[in-house]
């Protein structure tokens, strides 16, 4: 049982020593960037797998989100910054409550180049949306005033964005929004076993 066991934790470790290196090679560009303060994605369901490589989506559709308050936040991003924010986009945030609210907690490392933005004053979109329409319904007549409404708050959310100060987005702990083909989500614990996470930066 000991030799299983060790054999088990050499394989185990090797297996972390490779995926250290190709994110080395990888995500050079965010490891620079982020100078070892992690960030968090959450993803619903319970999983086994150490690591996946996720290929990122560019027509994400909303769970919870009404889908016209969706198609208008792209339309603001994409005229803002060039691209939707909202069906491209990717979300990871360095406050691992805020991650963990949206399921089980992984590290995230974008690959290779990539756009981002985040508002130094809203921490998470969806739930600053949600506010204000639950306020604006209460006080609109109808529904044309709750959209004639929103459009103009979605509009006013949007000026808020930039794209630039990444260790400020990273320190503020308010949601990022990631441009990327492809990025990797690494099981937490797996790769805290020895400090592992500090080895990508070392």
């Amino acid at each position: 049982m000991r030799l299983i066991q060790h054999l088990k934790e050499e394989s185990d470790e090797r297996e972390r020593s490779d995926l250290i290196n190709d994110i080395h090679d990888k995500c050079n560009k965010f490891l620079k960037l982020s100078l070892g303060l992690p960030l968090y994605r959450g993803k619903k369901g319970y999983s086994i797998e150490k690591y996946k490589i996720i290929t990122s989506r560019t027509d994400r559709t909303p769970v919870d989100m009404p889908i016209e308050y969706h198609e208008l936040l792209d339309e603001q991003f994409e005229s803002e910054f060039g691209w939707k924010a909202r069906s491209e986009g990717v979300f990871a945030t360095h406050d691992f409550r805020q991650a963990n609210a949206y399921g089980m907690v992984y590290f995230f490392f974008p690959i290779g180049d990539f756009k981002y933005i985040w508002s130094p004053k809203i921490r998470d979109l969806y739930i600053h949306l949600d506010q204000i329409a639950d306020g604006e319904m209460e006080r609109a007549k109808s529904t044309i005033n709750i959209e004639r409404v929103m459009k103009s708050s979605i509009e006013d959310i949007v000026d808020t964005y930039i794209d630039n100060k990444f260790m400020s987005a990273i320190k503020s702990e308010h949601e990022i929004t990631f441009k990327c083909n492809s990025y990797y989500m690494v099981h937490m614990a797996w790769l805290l076993q020895y400090n592992s996470y500090y080895d990508i930066f070392g």
